[in-house]
C-alpha cells in the first residue's frame, strides 16, 4: 500500500511521531505518538492546508510504502456522532489511543474529515512492524498560493 505525507523538510524522514505526541490530534492525545498519512497525495495537501494557515515554502511530499498486512479499518458507523468535531479533546482520540496503546495493528485506516469518502492512514510507530515501513521517495512540494487567503501569503 501506498501513502502520502506532506511535511517540512526537517521532518521528512522523521517516522516517529513526536509532532503528534507534542501536539496531539484528531486520533491521539498528547504524548501518544503517531504518523499520518493520507490514501493520496492529493489529500496530503489538503490535510496539510486545513492544519496549517500560512504558506510553507520548504514542503515535500513524501511517499512511503506500507504492509497490507496489517491494517485495521475504522467504518463511519463505529465513530461517535460528533466525530468531525476537533478540539484538545477531540472525540475520536481515545479510539486512536486504545488503537495505539493495544498495539493489535501497525495501520490504523481512519475517514478524513476534509474528504469524508477518502482515508487517512495512522501508523503506530511504537508497533514492531514498523521496520517494513519504507520511504520511497521525497520530493519538493509547493502548495498552489491560490489556496490560500491573500492576507495569508502577505503573512510569511
Amino acid at each position: 500500500m501506498l501513502v502520502y505525507r506532506l511535511v517540512r523538510r526537517p521532518y521528512a524522514q522523521q517516522l516517529d511521531g513526536r509532532g503528534a505526541a507534542l501536539f496531539g490530534g484528531r486520533w491521539n492525545s498528547v504524548g501518544l505518538p503517531v504518523v499520518y498519512t493520507a490514501q493520496h497525495r492529493s489529500l496530503a495537501v489538503l490535510e496539510y492546508r486545513v492544519n496549517n494557515p500560512l504558506p510553507v515554502p520548504d514542503l515535500m511530499m513524501v511517499a512511503l510504502e506500507l504492509p497490507d498486512n496489517s491494517l485495521h479499518q475504522v467504518p463511519l458507523s463505529d465513530l461517535p456522532d460528533n466525530w468531525t468535531s476537533y478540539s484538545f479533546e477531540s472525540p475520536c482520540a481515545n479510539l486512536g489511543d486504545r488503537w495505539l496503546k493495544s498495539q493489535e495493528t501497525l495501520l490504523l485506516q481512519v475517514p478524513s474529515v476534509v474528504v469524508p469518502q477518502e482515508h487517512n492512514i495512522l501508523i503506530n510507530p511504537l508497533h514492531p512492524l514498523t521496520d517494513q515501513v519504507r520511504v520511497l521517495d521525497i520530493l519538493p512540494f509547493m502548495i498552489d498560493t491560490r489556496m490560500y487567503e491573500p492576507e495569508d501569503i502577505d503573512k510569511r
